[in-house]
């Protein structure tokens, strides 16, 4: 673990944790090494919540998976192919979206005036609002 940065231990840890607790509340006692059934039924648990884990989060959910199997000797359930085939699939379900807004009319008066503050010379300002018309 020490190879790993602190904020990623602790991000590990979390989800670590969280998928521990998930497999003993599942299988009792033989938890570990886990079966790609209880990798599928924990995302299957993270995805049916009402505010479900931004598609960076379940990423780091299923390197913290890898990273304790991979550490321990066991079997890499994430690069398996059903869990690479739902996590494909929970990808395609929860699009991304452009989180760019349009430039209004408000603020692209805000972006002329601010040309102003910007420019060494009433003629750069000049030419710094012109970009924007």
């Amino acid at each position: 673990m020490a190879s790993l940065a602190p904020a990623t231990r602790a991000a590990y840890n979390a989800s670590w944790n969280k998928f521990k607790n998930f497999a003993k509340r599942l299988n009792g006692v033989n938890w570990f090494p886990s079966s790609v059934a209880t990798v599928a039924l924990f995302i299957s648990e993270l995805m049916s919540v009402t505010i479900s884990p931004s598609p960076a989060t379940l990423a780091t959910t299923m390197s913290a998976i890898a990273y304790y199997h991979k550490l321990s000797g066991a079997y890499d359930l994430t690069s398996d192919f059903i869990v690479w085939k739902i996590l494909k699939g929970v990808s395609k379900s929860k699009p991304s979206g452009d989180s760019c807004l349009p430039v209004t009319p408000h603020m692209l008066q805000y972006l002329i005036k601010s040309t102003l503050h910007i420019a060494a010379s009433p003629y750069e300002a000049v030419l710094a609002a012109a970009i924007y018309t």
